[in-house]
């Protein structure tokens, strides 16, 4: 009930708020658009942020960071 209530009154750190990200809004905008021209892979933008390609999905997939534009 207490972790409820502290999503719906948004109190949960995500984001740039968690202290462990290491990526900000900025880059994941970044992200998306080199993604979504087509010419990056992945596993090439992984490598260029320092995280894992599995999180460049999520990312690119809007499961992670989908409170971004």
């Amino acid at each position: 009930e207490n972790n409820r209530d502290m999503v719906q009154k948004k109190r949960k750190s995500y984001g740039e708020r968690s202290g462990l990200t290491r990526l900000t809004a900025a880059w994941i905008g970044e992200i998306r658009r080199l993604y979504g021209t087509g010419g990056v892979s992945q596993r090439e933008l992984a490598k260029s942020f320092g995280v894992s390609q599995s999180c460049i999905s999520l990312i690119v997939r809007r499961k992670n960071w989908h409170h971004v534009d």
